[in-house]
């Protein structure tokens, strides 16, 4: 995003980096009147959104990315699962299904839950 906005002339972007709490703040204690958007991903996305009146676009993953995190995965001899929010989770159960793999998916839909998913 950072190359494509330098070389246009009419988008001026901000980039901050924190997930989950920490992109919250982010956008609290930074975006206020100068700014039309936010793009982020995931629970950042949905907790942002529930913090601030300007639009939130999601960035999702897709299933593709999934299946590429999946591919990787296998290739460490422990088990593994997926976790986290419904935005990711929900592509990779319709992709486990698909492929008929069976991989443990946990939902969380805070950071609290995904401290005792371990």
């Amino acid at each position: 995003m950072q190359k494509m906005a330098a070389d246009r002339n009419d988008i001026d972007l901000t980039v901050y980096v924190g997930d989950l709490q920490k992109g919250a703040e982010l956008a609290q204690r930074n975006f206020h009147g100068n700014f039309d958007v936010i793009i982020s991903r995931g629970g950042t996305a949905e907790l942002i959104g529930s913090l601030t009146d300007l639009p939130v676009i999601e960035i999702t993953l897709s299933v593709y990315d999934v299946l590429r995190a999946i591919k990787m995965a296998e290739n460490f001899s422990s088990r593994y699962a997926i976790v986290g929010f419904p935005s990711i989770t929900d592509s990779a159960r319709l992709l486990c299904d698909l492929l008929q793999y069976r991989v443990e998916i946990c939902t969380v839909h805070s950071a609290e839950e995904v401290e005792k998913t371990f």
